[in-house]
């Protein structure tokens, strides 16, 4: 039977400075849920590296569209570009403009999800199960994205039941996700984390 690299780094963590959140599976980066081979060449990647802090500002980007999601379902968010420290998001909730009362009602939304430790749970299924459970999402443009990929089976990641496809690994639940801030900006939110995690 074959083990997860999160009982592996379950493992080995006594041996590492900070948080293990992903590995390289032969030279391949993987999600921390992934199987793996006992002939498998398996280096970890730790939350302090430039690479862990880039899986840590994609599974912050997730918690926040869940927390929107949470709070309205007909609500719209779309990772715009990265700024300094930041990446920006338009966001569209209907019937409620985007500020500063609306901000600490989302990050309050997170914050309750990290105390709660919330499960980020990773499946792989057959591309056209993909595209319909985004379909049924009302996702047309994630289900576009992924009909046009190459693969036969994709990862998705849910937390609380809503599904999500961002493009690389997260972190396995909310718990480590407690450095982050947001800010109004314009008409959408700037969600910033640090430039490195320890």
């Amino acid at each position: 039977m074959k083990k997860t690299l999160m009982q592996l780094a379950q493992e080995e963590e006594q041996n590492y400075s900070s948080p293990i959140v992903a590995a390289k599976i032969n030279g391949e980066v993987r999600d921390i849920q992934s199987e793996y081979d006992h002939d498998d060449e398996i280096s970890f990647i730790e939350l302090n590296t430039s690479l862990g802090w880039r899986i840590y500002q994609r599974s912050i980007l997730f918690l926040f569209i869940v927390a929107v999601s949470n709070m309205n379902k007909e609500a719209e968010v779309v990772a715009k570009f990265t700024v300094n420290k930041g990446l920006y998001c338009e966001v569209k909730i209907p019937g409620k403009p985007i500020n500063a009362h609306l901000i600490h009602d989302i990050e309050q939304e997170m914050r309750e999800m990290i105390a709660n430790n919330i499960p980020i749970v990773k499946h792989s299924i057959p591309r056209q199960e993909a595209i319909e459970l985004f379909q049924a999402h009302g996702k047309r443009g994630k289900a576009a994205l992924i009909a046009s990929l190459p693969h036969s089976m994709i990862s998705i990641y849910t937390c609380r039941n809503y599904p999500d496809y961002l493009y690389g690994a997260m972190l396995p639940e909310t718990k480590l996700l407690g450095q982050f801030a947001l800010d109004v900006e314009q008409s959408g939110v700037l969600i910033r984390t640090p430039d490195e995690m320890t």
